[in-house]
Order: structure tokens, then sequence, then C-alpha cells
């Protein structure tokens, strides 16, 4: 038996573990139902809004590598830890913290299966821009980590939210989006939570 010293552990922060080993969160690259998923994950917050009839329009650009989605609810920008950290921070980039933020628990078990901090792991880049309760929020991220502190401001904009992200090709070399995969899934959720999706595809 193999004998390990403590200098031979490493700990990992956050989100080299998801990075190094994607296989173990996501399973099969090839399966045409990842794609779904993957866009599930960016799309819970919204379905956990649409059930207390707060969103009403889901707005989706899938492109080659990534996809745009635009919906008409803001994501939660209360404090957390101490009032220092928005709960956003939380929800983008703390494992468990999509699901654990979930007003519904069965959207947190139906669509974070992942959770979108693994989503944005898994990215080269993800932008959101959201307004909720007189409050405006912009982040940034690159393979996961924040590029600055979250600055919020007031402002008069209906609650609205935007999310941009790119897949990290360098993890997901063959990755594809499965157009009917995803048209299918969508026209469910619309049905079951009475959502208005617009789906598109880039090019």
């Amino acid at each position: 038996m193999d004998k390990h010293d403590l200098q031979d552990i490493e700990v990992l922060p956050w989100p080299e573990p998801i990075r190094r080993r994607s296989h173990l969160y996501v399973g099969d690259l090839l399966d045409p139902e990842v794609s779904t998923m993957f866009l599930l994950q960016s799309l819970c917050h919204a379905i956990d809004e649409a059930i207390d009839g707060h969103c009403s329009t889901v707005k989706i650009l899938v492109q080659e590598f990534g996809a745009v989605i635009e919906y008409d609810a803001g994501l939660p920008l209360h404090p957390v830890r101490n009032g220092q950290v928005p709960a956003v921070v939380i929800l983008m980039s703390g494992p468990r913290g999509c699901s654990n933020m979930k007003k519904h628990i069965e959207v947190g078990s139906e669509y974070c299966e992942l959770g979108i901090a693994v989503l944005n792991a898994l990215c080269c880049n993800f932008s959101v821009v959201t307004y909720a309760n007189g409050q405006q929020a912009t982040l940034s991220f690159k393979s996961g980590k924040l590029q600055h502190p979250v600055n919020l401001q007031k402002s008069e904009h209906a609650d609205f939210t935007r999310m941009a992200f790119q897949l990290d090709d360098t993890i997901l070399p063959r990755f594809t989006f499965s157009e009917e995969v995803i048209r299918k899934r969508a026209r469910d959720i619309s049905v079951k939570y009475g959502i208005s999706i617009d789906v598109s595809m880039a090019g």
C-alpha cells in the first residue's frame, strides 16, 4: 500500500477541482443531453421566479460554444457572509449555492443537477448583468473566477437578468449543443411553468 504524507495532499482552490476533473461532474461530454443540462443551469433561477409569478419571458440565443440568456427577473442581491458579499456571488461561485438558494425545492432538485457555479467553472468567460429591487450589479468571470468586486448601484430599471457564457474549449474540446434537445426541453418548461421561452440558434 502506498503511503502519503501531508505534503502529498493538494488543496485545490475554487474552481480548480471542477476544471481538472470535469468528467466527474458532467459525465459523458458526448451525450446530447449534456448540452441541455448546461443550459438548464442558467435557467433555474428564472423557473424559480416563474412559479411565484415574477418571471414570464425568457430568451435564449444558443451560440457555437455558449449562450446568451435574458429574462424578466433579477438575481438575488441581498448581502450574505456578514453583509460583505451579494448573494449573486455565492450563486455563481459557491458549490451547491445554486440549489441552496432556491425558494422551491423541486426546482433545485430538477434544474440544478450541476448548479450554475459548476457551469461557470467550465467557462472561459461568463458575464452577468442583473437588476433587482432597485439595484443593479455587473459580474465578470474568467475560468470561474470573479474578476472584480461586485459594486451594487441604485437603478430604476425593471427587474431583468442577462447572462452570457462561453464554454472553455480546452476542457470541452468536442462539445456541441443539440438544437433538437434544447427546443424540446424549452417547450416542456414553457408548458409546465407558463413561461414564454424563445430559443434561437446563432448562425
